[in-house]
């Protein structure tokens, strides 16, 4: 077995459960809110399961149009069933469909009505994006991109962002894109990697949530253009992030990595 194929094998083996995380890591307690970055499977797979098992109070979506994708298995079927339930009027709750710009109590507002709360900005998309993304019907420029602060660290979390959304933030944040940590974009692919977006982000760390490298996988350039460490889920598990209120922060990983 090549080395690649043994490291893909490996992490493949070391996925984690997100519910038995929950379980164990927060027992008897609800998430807050579930954020969908953007209706394509692998950020969606397991919905029902999730709210099941573990339940969430709001949930935040896009505005989009996407049509049935085509389903890997009778579990996808029932997925995307849920979702048009959990979306629609009969379901549990309201779904948030936040643009850029909306700051609400909770996510960007303390009770009286100052900024603050759980500090996360809506960087994209914008109601203009969702829709030519809903035109061209395209997915990944649909994501809603965050930025988590907390003391004065930021960590900007893009989904699957690609270049109309990031040619966007680009134009409108310029130098406010700057991020202290950065979750590289589409999983760490070409297609969600932007040179210019990343030089203003100038992030001290990017990581890179992934468990099969793909062909396209952008994870040098992001090396090359920042000169910082940029470590890999396929490489060293689980990865934790740390920050705290004094400003200072680490990161914690599963295993260490001869290879990142």
């Amino acid at each position: 077995m090549s080395e690649y194929a043994a490291v893909a094998d490996r992490a493949k083996r070391e996925l984690t459960d997100p519910i038995e995380f929950l379980k164990s890591t927060y027992p008897n307690e609800k998430l807050w809110r579930f954020i969908l970055t953007h209706p394509d499977f692998d950020h969606m797979r397991g919905l029902e399961a999730l709210y099941e098992n573990i339940g969430f109070d709001n949930f935040w979506d896009t505005d989009h149009t996407k049509t049935k994708p085509d389903f890997r298995s009778d579990a996808d079927k029932d997925d995307w069933n849920f979702y048009q339930w959990l979306r629609s009027a009969n379901g549990p709750m309201k779904p948030r469909m936040y643009t850029r710009g909306n700051a609400y109590y909770a996510f960007a507002k303390e009770e009286n009505g100052m900024l603050g709360g759980d500090n996360i900005e809506i960087l994209s998309p914008t109601r203009e994006l969702v829709g030519e993304c809903n035109t061209a019907e395209k997915s990944n420029d649909l994501s809603i991109v965050i930025r988590v602060h907390h003391a004065r660290r930021s960590v900007l979390l893009p989904g699957d962002a690609e270049e109309a959304a990031w040619d966007e933030m680009v134009r409108f944040y310029g130098n406010r894109l700057k991020s202290s940590f950065l979750k590289a974009s589409h999983h760490g692919r070409d297609t969600g990697y932007h040179l210019n977006a990343l030089k203003l982000i100038d992030p001290v760390m990017t990581f890179v949530s992934v468990g099969r490298k793909p062909d396209t996988d952008a994870s040098y350039k992001h090396r090359q253009q920042t000169g910082r460490q940029v470590p890999s889920t396929r490489y060293y598990g689980n990865i934790e992030l740390r920050i705290h209120d004094n400003d200072n922060w680490e990161w914690f990983v599963d295993h260490n990595a001869a290879n990142s």
